[in-house]
């Protein structure tokens, strides 16, 4: 038990002493020749006289004990789900323009090759949305955005607020990185690095990279040599191939890229329908689960209310006690 103002409690002792002196000096001044008043035959057979002035001593002491505002402190275990810190990386090389799904019958003209009045979406999209549909199965994260062509920006520093998230999400457009249109994975993947580093998630708190990409590396620096960067930082990457071309599939460089992944700790997903993307970032959600951490506090609970019950308790016990003849005391 602790006090807040522990000084008070030096006024404890206060009322018995007062009492005493009482005593002593009606003792002093109210004796006679004969005999004291102390040696009344009534006083002598009734010793419980004292206790209407031992409970107001006792009240008074418990009083300055409840205003020395006494704290009970005991250990609180409680358990908390600390989120994760996860970057969103997505391609938006000139080939994220393209068009999923089967041209619609009776529409081969030259203006509807180039996309005019397709009604189907693009892989951008679709995309677009895989991302918020896995932001909201995230609890308590941190997620990020970055895109990349043949550059890699950052749409969005770590948050938890995931509606200011969707908006960004929602404001990316093949106009984002206009002037680009090649494909740099290693960039993306470097600038994920770079932003988990430099919000403080390093070794000890692992963060996750998740790249979502429609083809191979064909720009800047080695996707291999950048996956292994961040893995050394203490990070987890997830690739998410969607529609890839065979061909691209069965590259060296691919097969070296996926590889790079794994090793990392993380997986490589194909997905080629709408359904295979789905899975893919529903098992990433379910791998990247929150870590839960028991956690030891010291709760404080002030007793001063109980304290002041029974202080109440012994002032109401003195005064009953004193509507009692037997316990009037002669003195």
């Amino acid at each position: 038990m602790s006090f807040t103002h522990p000084t008070l409690l030096l006024l404890i002792p206060v009322p018995f002493v007062l009492l005493g002196v009482r005593y002593w000096l009606r003792r002093r001044y109210l004796g006679h020749p004969r005999g004291s008043i102390w040696s009344h035959p009534r006083m002598q057979s009734w010793p419980w006289r004292y206790l209407p002035d031992t409970f107001l001593a006792l009240a008074t002491a418990v009083l300055a004990v409840a205003v020395a505002d006494p704290r009970v402190e005991r250990p609180v275990v409680a358990a908390e789900a600390e989120g994760r810190a996860i970057v969103m990386v997505l391609d938006l090389s000139f080939t994220m323009q393209d068009r999923v799904g089967p041209a619609p019958a009776g529409r081969q003209d030259f203006m509807f090759f180039f996309g005019a009045g397709d009604p189907r979406p693009t892989r951008l999209d679709v995309l677009k949305e895989a991302m918020k549909d896995f932001v909201s199965l995230r609890r308590n994260d941190r997620i990020g955005l970055v895109v990349f062509s043949e550059h890699a920006y950052v749409i969005s520093p770590l948050t938890d607020d995931y509606q200011y998230l969707y908006q960004y999400i929602d404001m990316i457009d093949v106009q984002t990185l206009a002037g680009e249109g090649y494909t740099a994975i290693g960039e993306g993947v470097a600038a994920a690095t770079a932003l988990l580093d430099f919000q403080g998630v390093t070794r000890g708190r692992e963060g996750m990279v998740l790249v979502f990409s429609d083809g191979e590396n064909n720009f800047g620096r080695d996707p291999v040599e950048a996956v292994r960067q961040m893995h050394e930082a203490g990070h987890r990457g997830y690739f998410i191939g969607v529609d890839l071309p065979e061909y691209v599939a069965r590259q060296a460089e691919a097969r070296q890229l996926v590889e790079a992944f794994t090793a990392s700790g993380g997986r490589h997903y194909e997905a080629t329908s709408g359904t295979q993307l789905e899975l893919a970032y529903q098992d990433v959600s379910a791998l990247e689960t929150g870590l839960l951490r028991l956690r030891t506090r010291t709760e404080s609970r002030p007793v001063y209310g109980e304290l002041a019950a029974v202080c109440l308790v012994l002032l109401g016990a003195s005064l009953a006690l004193q509507a009692i003849p037997a316990f009037v005391s002669l003195n």
